[in-house]
């Protein structure tokens, strides 16, 4: 089994008895919610606690994959509300797997901007709550690496010497090709088969350079070899996760200059929960402009809620790597839908990359 995998099955055996001790206390008002690390500012959860009288747990994923595998174990039949992006959001919508939102209920929509608001709702009923918005790039660390050195996805993938063995990659379904896809001047949705393929065949030569596959956030907590790794794929607001993980100031985020993907996180509530009027609840909260201030100055992610960015910092807004400028944004994608044949030849593709590493 790779590291990966067994890293995978006992983060779930853990969550499987967290969201259980969340059973036993299922009548009192419990919402279980399913995030990324970090992403949920502690004053805004105590906040919603306090007023709601509704206790909010919090599990954790660190890949798509890893939130897809828990979603459809035993463990997922417990969670309320999960964050996904567009991408995967679509997927699920399709498949019946979340709860069609009503807008009435949620008049702190208002406050959002309708394209961020559009890429997590299709059509006109919703089923997501746009959360905040970003890019995929590159993480490092700025007392061991020149950026000029990986200021591209094509200088990423071919580190200089000093770099080699000392980079983390990131396992997931659509992310883990975009550097290889936009250095070979490919859609990063692309469905076609010679695409993909290559990207594959970039993505194998660039494995040697890879110390570990285990998302960088994940890694600072327990890859025990972390202070051997000097950059990442990572995603906009990374840096500023791994600062306060490694009491530092040493890490930073870049992002390419060949182009990126443009990402939009959405939080969904679970069509089987049995607390969907609660977790309307919390969306409706954490989109009143002072609460949406707050979540976006703590993950350090642009918000979609207009409202709220001028209870910002002058430094959160002025701040480059949050708000892109124009010709940047020029050069992101934002992800779209794709088909099953090529949903399916990513992922073997992916396995066969772990595979790869795994034998190194």
């Amino acid at each position: 089994m790779s590291q990966i995998g067994l890293h995978f099955r006992k983060l779930l055996l853990a969550f499987i008895v967290f969201l259980g001790c969340s059973a036993v206390t299922y009548a009192e008002q419990v919402l279980n919610i399913l995030t990324w690390e970090e992403y949920l500012s502690p004053e805004v959860k105590s906040a919603f606690e306090q007023q709601t009288g509704i206790e909010l747990r919090i599990a954790y994923f660190d890949s798509d994959e890893m939130r897809d595998q828990i979603l459809s174990s035993q463990a997922g039949r417990y969670i309320d509300i999960a964050l996904m992006d567009s991408q995967q959001m679509n997927l699920y919508t399709a498949q019946n797997r979340l709860a069609e939102l009503n807008p009435s209920l949620l008049p702190n929509l208002q406050h959002l901007d309708p394209s961020i608001h559009r890429a997590c709702n299709a059509t006109d009923q919703v089923y997501g709550v746009a959360y905040s918005w970003g890019t995929l790039g590159v993480v490092y660390r700025a007392d061991l690496v020149k950026p000029e050195d990986i200021d591209s996805w094509s200088k990423f993938l071919n580190p200089p010497t000093y770099l080699r063995g000392h980079i983390a990659g990131h396992v997931d379904l659509f992310d883990s090709l975009i550097p290889a896809l936009i250095s070979l001047n490919h859609p990063i949705n692309t469905n076609k088969v010679e695409h993909l393929r290559e990207a594959f065949e970039l993505s194998k030569l660039w494995l040697p350079n890879v110390r570990t596959l285990e998302y960088i956030i994940t890694a600072a907590q327990s890859y025990p070899e972390f202070n051997q790794l000097f950059a990442a794929l990572a995603y906009s607001g990374d840096q500023k996760i791994l600062n306060e993980l490694s009491g530092s100031e040493q890490w930073r985020y870049l992002l390419p200059s060949d182009g990126s993907l443009l990402w939009t996180d959405c939080f969904t509530v679970i069509s089987q929960s049995q607390n969907q009027a609660a977790a309307v609840q919390f969306l409706n909260f954490i989109q009143q402009p002072e609460n949406a201030a707050l979540n976006a100055e703590y993950t350090h992610t642009a918000t979609p809620n207009l409202a709220a960015l001028p209870l910002t910092s002058e430094q959160y807004r002025q701040d480059p790597l949050v708000h892109i400028s124009e010709p940047q944004l020029k050069q992101l994608q934002p992800y779209a839908p794709v088909t099953i044949d090529a949903i399916n030849l990513r992922s073997r593709i992916l396995s066969a990359l772990e595979k790869i590493h795994a034998t190194q």
